[in-house]
């Protein structure tokens, strides 16, 4: 479980970009 932190860190990170990406599209 522990092992799963730092990768779901990166995927949150990228999740927030994805979101700052579609902001600024609308």
């Amino acid at each position: 479980m522990l092992n799963n932190v730092p990768m779901a860190g990166c995927f949150l990170s990228f999740l927030k970009i994805l979101i700052k990406l579609d902001d600024k599209r609308s």
